[in-house]
């Protein structure tokens, strides 16, 4: 093995072949984010890989065989922004050791840069990539109530039924930037809450088509070379869903309330895959509720489930963009 491989890695690796090990190798963490996997970025002789050791509290085996089965098949159909996880000489999409699942899969090239360089044409190529993904699932033959909107009104009364003791434990003390944020996310929170919880209730009955979903597709999970999108990455959210969630979510990522652009995207969107009505209308709901409840889970998970971020000015960057957010899309009455 190579002097560069950390003695973790020398088990997993084993089990891809000699063809993965890797000639340089460079150690990642959690690459900004935030769901506790660590990556890391090898070079081998069939190119450059992502190792990825999912967190303890991550997929269990029959969820990671599920997801890898969604990208497998988003492959298959001509996908080539998505990566497919390698085989293990065993035949298995991941391994396990050390008592956690890990995963190699093609490193994507490109960088998540729409912020720094947006333009339209980014934007449509976002756009018509998520269409295609869409596209290449096939829904159920069920039309179904669509899971988003129950997850949204659970989660909606369990805030409610927290927020009083969020509000006494937010402390200046603990985290600072954090703090001086939470007033406008609590008090939007507290004039809104009803309102978005009605709609998302009176959705709640409306039968749409269900599918593999990516559930998490936002700005960083999504990479371009130029202005056109060469990966998306990070699947751990993957589950059958309706669509709209993920429109909501990319769309309202990566341009906020600008209601030019997401007619824009939406178009594009709609000239490679067809939306039924309901499902559009789905959107709206989705981005709504998603903008309610950002700040408060930050806040929750900070103040009453004593998560740990070590990278404060990552979390302070997304709580930031939910203020700008909440004041454009959820104005008071």
């Amino acid at each position: 093995m190579s002097p560069q491989m950390p003695r973790l890695l020398e088990p997993i690796l084993a089990a891809y072949g000699e063809h993965c090990r890797p000639l340089e190798i460079q150690t990642l963490g959690s690459a900004g984010g935030f769901s506790g996997a660590s990556l890391w970025k090898l070079n081998t002789q069939v190119g450059t890989l992502c190792l990825r050791r999912w967190p303890d509290e991550g997929p269990d085996d029959k969820r990671l065989g599920f997801i890898h089965h969604v990208l497998f098949t988003a492959v298959d159909r001509g996908c080539h922004w998505i990566p497919a996880p390698l085989r293990t000489l065993e035949g298995s999409s991941f391994t396990r050791d050390a008592g956690s699942f890990w995963e190699l899969q093609p490193w994507m090239p490109g960088i998540a840069d729409f912020k720094q360089h947006p333009s339209s044409e980014k934007l449509s190529s976002a756009m018509v990539a998520l269409a295609s993904f869409h596209e290449a699932m096939e829904p159920t033959s069920r039309q179904i109530p669509a899971p988003v909107i129950g997850d949204r009104i659970r989660l909606i009364e369990t805030i409610s039924s927290e927020f009083g003791q969020l509000e006494t434990r937010i402390s200046s003390s603990l985290w600072p930037e954090l703090a001086a944020c939470a007033d406008p996310i609590l008090n939007h929170f507290s004039k809104h809450a009803a309102q978005v919880r009605d709609r998302l209730r009176n959705a709640a009955g409306w039968s749409v088509p269900h599918q593999p979903c990516l559930r998490d597709i936002w700005h960083d999970h999504v990479l371009f070379q130029g202005d056109q999108v060469s990966g998306f990455v990070d699947f751990g959210a993957v589950r059958n869903d309706c669509v709209a969630v993920d429109i909501a979510r990319l769309l309202g990522s990566l341009v906020g309330d600008d209601c030019d652009a997401w007619e824009r995207g939406l178009g594009a969107y709609l000239n490679h895959r067809r939306l039924e009505a309901l499902e559009q209308e789905l959107i709206s709901i989705c981005d709504e509720s998603q903008v309610l409840m950002s700040g408060m889970n930050w806040l929750r998970w900070v103040y009453l489930q004593d998560r740990q971020f070590p990278d404060h000015d990552g979390v302070i960057r997304r709580v930031e963009a939910v203020l700008q957010r909440i004041g454009a899309r959820l104005r008071p009455d």
